[in-house]
């Protein structure tokens, strides 16, 4: 059994349906659903919204880059869904810096989870902290991104994809904050890129997924449903992780 969030991350819209949206005397259910879920999801009067942010959200909420189920645990929400729901309402605002930058620190946070759902292990056997910072000099959560996923990739616990996803958002990330005179000129594009990857990465780690069953049932990665049994906060428990 687990915990999970319908929808925290947005729920879809098409083009077309922009300025039914926008028209605020239009009141059908389907579109006051849409738009009550766009101001819950931005935090900001229907008033503050135009065409311009509206394609844009529906753009990185088309079908592929949907999120709509989520497991409800507190370390999640506060590392990575927080995060990534602010670079998907700056991608929309068209704060694009900003987008690469929240997209940066939630790959370095996936990296982080996929350590603590596939611990690094040496003939099966886990790596303590002092055995980490013996192999690695740091331990895994001090290490530099780099070092992280060139880890998760030597221990197979990420393929070649997702590390190339995850080099190409931290390489991207590093040229716009690190590098003097860089070019900007496709900031935009830089930005929705990572934002896609960055989830594409947290689908194939964190979504919980329909199954094509009567009655519906569910299916969750099975390394984050046990880590997350391991780690379930009771109320009022102080966060100990």
């Amino acid at each position: 059994m687990f915990n999970v969030t319908l929808n925290s991350l947005g729920i879809p819209i098409e083009a077309d349906e922009i300025s039914n949206i926008l028209d605020l005397n239009n009141n059908t259910h389907d579109i006051v659903h849409k738009r009550e879920n766009l101001i819950q999801f931005f935090n900001m009067p229907i008033t503050n919204f135009d065409k311009n942010i509206l394609e844009r959200y529906s753009k990185s909420s088309k079908k592929e880059l949907y999120l709509g189920i989520t497991p409800h645990n507190n370390n999640l929400l506060e590392n990575i869904y927080m995060p990534y729901k602010s670079a998907k309402k700056c991608y929309c605002l068209a704060e694009y810096l900003a987008t690469i930058q929240l997209c940066g620190q939630t790959a370095e946070m996936i990296t982080n989870l996929i350590n603590l759902i596939y611990p690094v292990s040496i003939n099966s056997t886990h790596l303590s902290l002092k055995q980490q910072k013996l192999l690695f000099s740091k331990s895994f959560s001090d290490l530099d991104q780099d070092r992280r996923t060139n880890i998760l990739l030597c221990f197979k616990l990420i393929n070649d994809d997702q590390n190339s996803k995850l080099v190409e958002i931290r390489k991207t990330r590093n040229k716009y904050y690190h590098l003097w005179g860089h070019n900007k000129a496709s900031m935009e594009e830089d930005a929705f890129r990572l934002f896609s990857n960055t989830t594409f990465i947290l689908k194939d780690f964190v979504e919980v997924k329909m199954n094509n069953t009567v009655p519906q049932t569910f299916s969750i990665n099975p390394a984050l449903q046990k880590y997350l049994s391991q780690h379930e906060r009771k109320p009022n428990e102080s966060n100990s992780d």
